[in-house]
């Protein structure tokens, strides 16, 4: 419906931490493949949550493209200053260390407010009766408990 901006991690990165993984007996270990996958990207540095760079990588997927980069700019503000207010940190849902479900919520919520906020050159108006029920969907998401 939307082909929002989206963090990407090689392959090689990805079959790289899966392997680093596997060797401290965690193969199937989210929090060990986020830690690894986000440390890679950049969005975990010395265990702390980088979002500086978090909106850097965003930008760079839509380089030049203003309305895009004014969505980006907006779901990050709102993503991180809601996960400081709400104090997500507390509120774990993964059995995971702090930081790495931090980002991850963060991120999933940056990729949310893209999708609801998809300038309307971006939306797939061929799809709009699908797309429609999935903004929806998309809304609900974004009610963090």
């Amino acid at each position: 419906c939307c082909a929002i901006p989206r963090l990407s991690v090689s392959s090689d990165v990805y079959f790289g931490c899966q392997n680093q993984c596997d060797k401290q007996n965690k193969p199937d270990d989210r929090c060990c493949m986020m830690t690894c996958c986000f440390s890679h990207i950049g969005v975990i540095v010395n265990k702390t949550f980088d979002v500086g760079y978090l909106r850097h990588s965003f930008l760079l997927y839509v380089y030049g493209d203003m309305v895009w980069s004014d969505v980006i700019n907006e779901s990050v503000d709102f993503c991180y200053e809601r996960a400081l207010t709400e104090n997500i940190m507390a509120n774990q849902t993964l059995d995971c260390d702090a930081i790495p479900n931090y980002a991850y919520r963060v991120i999933d919520c940056v990729y949310a407010r893209n999708y609801e906020h998809c300038p309307v050159a971006d939306w797939n108006l061929d799809a709009s009766d699908h797309c429609a029920g999935t903004e929806k969907y998309v809304e609900k998401c974004l009610e963090w408990p």
